[in-house]
C-alpha cells in the first residue's frame, strides 16, 4: 500500500508545470519580427498596417462599430435553455451509484448502500425533469432542419 501511495505522490509531483523562461528575460531581435505590410489601395494611396502613408491624400477617421454592451442577466439565463444544464445529470449520477456500489460489494455498509439510493433518487427526478424540459424546448425545432435531430432525442 505504502508504495502505491509513494508512487502516486511521484506521479503527481512529477508534472508540475515549468515555465517556458524560467525566470530569464529574452530579448527580441529584429530577424522574428514581421515585415510592415504594404497594400496600394488606389492609384496615389499606399497604406503600410493599415495606415495611409502619402501626404497628398488625407486620412480618413476610421469609423469604428461598437458592439452593444452585452448585460448579463443570470435569472433569465439561468432558466433558458434548462434541459441543456440538466441532462447530463442522470447519467453522471448513475455513473457514480454505479461505481458505489462496486465499491460496496465486497464490505457490506448500511452507509453506502444508502448513498446509492440516494443518488439513483436524485438521477431519477433529474432525468424525469431533462425529459419534460427537452419537450418543452421542442417547439422551436419544429419545422426546422434540426428537426430530426430533436426527433432522435425523444
Amino acid at each position: 500500500m505504502k508504495t502505491i501511495i509513494l508512487i502516486l505522490i511521484f506521479v503527481l509531483t512529477a508534472t508540475i508545470t515549468i515555465s517556458a523562461h524560467e525566470g530569464k528575460e529574452h530579448k527580441k531581435t529584429m530577424s522574428g519580427a514581421m515585415p510592415d505590410t504594404i497594400t496600394i489601395v488606389g492609384r496615389d494611396t499606399i497604406t503600410i498596417n493599415g495606415k495611409a502613408v502619402n501626404k497628398l491624400v488625407p486620412e480618413q477617421e476610421v469609423v469604428e462599430m461598437k458592439e452593444q454592451e452585452f448585460i448579463l442577466k443570470p435569472g433569465e439565463q439561468m432558466f433558458s435553455h434548462l434541459h441543456n444544464k440538466i441532462v447530463h445529470f442522470p447519467i453522471a449520477l448513475t455513473l457514480a451509484a454505479f461505481l458505489f456500489s462496486l465499491l460496496n460489494i465486497k464490505k457490506q455498509s448500511p452507509c453506502v448502500a444508502q448513498s446509492i439510493k440516494i443518488l439513483l433518487g436524485i438521477s431519477l427526478v433529474s432525468a424525469i425533469s431533462a425529459y419534460f424540459t427537452g419537450n418543452f424546448q421542442l417547439t422551436p425545432f419544429i419545422g426546422e432542419p434540426k428537426e430530426w435531430l430533436a426527433n432522435t432525442h425523444r
